[in-house]
Parts: structure tokens; sequence; C-alpha cells
């Protein structure tokens, strides 16, 4: 490790409790608006028909589907952010190990495929936006590991 590891791993580190602090008490003040509300004993029953609809509204999105210019756009929102929200705690983990990646899809050529193309736009702006200021040739310099994957 060195001081630059060290450095943005502690930034890492700080955000995240900050981030975590603010989702718990979110969680807590729901969790105290719901509690204010009658008991339902009979929620959990029938128990699977009750898991398909759920199911079906979730990956679907049924509701939100009767709203065309919406429904498929929030659908892709929902997808985008569950997969940055996997890809996001692998890079957490990569601050502070290069090496490190999911133990048992993190090898996955699918995984792969998808962190490099959900990855690939902002890194190649970054590096047009870098290398743009110190270059007057048009031709890419291929010394960030973006552009390989990009061009």
């Amino acid at each position: 490790m060195n001081a630059l590891t060290v450095t943005l791993g502690t930034i890492g580190v700080a955000f995240s409790l900050l981030a975590w602090a603010s989702f718990v008490g979110g969680v807590a003040k729901m969790v105290r608006a719901i509690r204010i509300g009658q008991s339902a004993p009979d929620r959990w029953r029938p128990f699977l028909p009750r898991l398909k609809t759920m199911l079906i509204e979730f990956i679907a999105h049924t509701r939100m589907n009767k709203f065309r210019t919406v429904g498929w756009a929030h659908w892709l929102v929902m997808v985008g952010f569950l997969a940055g929200f996997i890809l996001y705690f692998e890079a957490y983990g990569q601050v502070w190990n290069p090496e490190f990646h999911w133990p048992i899809f993190g090898n996955w050529h699918i995984y792969c495929a998808s962190s490099t193309i959900r990855g690939c736009p902002s890194g190649c702006r970054g590096s047009r936006a870098r290398g743009s200021a110190r270059r007057t040739s048009s031709r890419p310099s291929f010394s960030s590991r973006a552009w390989a994957w990009c061009w």
C-alpha cells in the first residue's frame, strides 16, 4: 500500500460512513412511521401467490408500465442502480486491493463485460479530458486503462 491508496481508502470510508448513517436514519424513520399503523396478521397469507405477484411487479414493472413513456425508462434506471450497486462495492474493495473481485461471479465473462460497459464511458471521457490539455495531436494516448477497453 502506498500513500495514495491509504488516502483514497480513508476518504472512501469517511464518505461511506456518512452515507450509511444517512441510510440507517432513513430506515429508522420509515420503521417508526410504519409502526404507527395497525397490525395486519393476515398479511403473510397466502405466501406463495403474494410472492409471485411481488416478483412479477418487481421484474416486469407491471404497474409502472401503464405509463408508456415512463415505465421502460424506470425499469432501466432500476436495473442500472442494482448493477451499479454491485459494481460500486467491487470498486470499493479494489481501492484497498487492486486484485479484489467478488468470490463467485467476479471472474465471469458476462460480469466483467458489464463492468467494462458500465465504466467505459466515464473512463473514456476522463481520459479525453485529461489528455486534451496536454496534447495538440488528435491521436489518443493509450496510457489509460480505459482506452484499451473502449477503443
